[in-house]
C-alpha cells in the first residue's frame, strides 16, 4: 500500500511531520506500507489566480506552470493521502490552503471519488477542530475521509 503524506507546515520537520511520523509507524507495524513526504514548503506551488479555468475546462488548462501536474499524480498513484496541517488562527496554514485552493476543482471532477484521505491537525492551542473542519468541508464532496486526528503539540523551541 502506498500512501501520499501532505505536510502543510512551514517547519518541514514540525511538530505535524511528528504526528505523521507515529502514523507511519504504526501503520507499517501493521502491514507493508510504503510511505513517501510531500513537503508543502519545498514544493514548486504556485498560488492560485482565480482564473476558473480548470473547473471550467479542466486541469490542463491552468496557465500556471508549477509542480501541479507532478503532485496530482502523485495523488493519483497513492492508495490513500494524509493532509497534515497545524492550525493557525483557527484555520489551516497558508501552504495548506493553497494547496486546497490548487485542487478545489477537483470537487467538480470523479477522479479522487476513491481516494482514502487521512485529516491530521495540530497545534499548541486552540483551534485543531476548525482545522480539521476547514480540510473536511473542502474534501467532503471528493475523497472518502477514513480518519481525522487532532494532536495537541507544544511549540517547537518550548520546553
Amino acid at each position: 500500500m502506498k500512501i501520499l503524506a501532505v505536510i502543510g507546515s512551514p517547519k518541514v520537520k514540525g511538530q505535524g511531520y511528528k504526528v505523521v511520523e507515529k502514523v507511519e509507524k504504526e501503520m507499517k507495524r501493521l502491514g507493508d506500507i510504503d510511505f513517501e513526504y510531500l513537503f508543502l514548503k519545498k514544493a514548486n506551488l504556485e498560488l492560485c489566480r482565480g482564473c476558473f479555468l480548470c473547473v471550467a475546462k479542466g486541469s490542463k488548462f491552468c496557465p500556471i506552470e508549477d509542480d501541479m501536474a507532478e503532485i496530482k499524480e502523485k495523488i493519483e498513484n497513492a492508495d490513500g493521502v494524509i493532509l497534515s496541517s497545524p492550525g493557525y488562527v483557527y484555520n489551516v496554514s497558508w501552504l495548506m490552503k493553497n494547496f486546497i485552493d490548487r485542487f478545489a476543482y477537483c470537487n467538480h471532477r470523479p477522479q479522487f471519488f476513491d481516494q482514502k484521505l487521512m485529516l491530521i491537525a495540530n497545534s499548541g492551542g486552540a483551534g485543531m477542530k476548525e482545522t480539521i473542519e476547514a480540510m473536511r468541508n473542502t474534501f467532503g464532496v471528493g475523497p472518502k475521509i477514513v480518519d481525522e486526528i487532532t494532536y495537541m503539540t507544544p511549540p517547537l523551541g518550548a520546553s
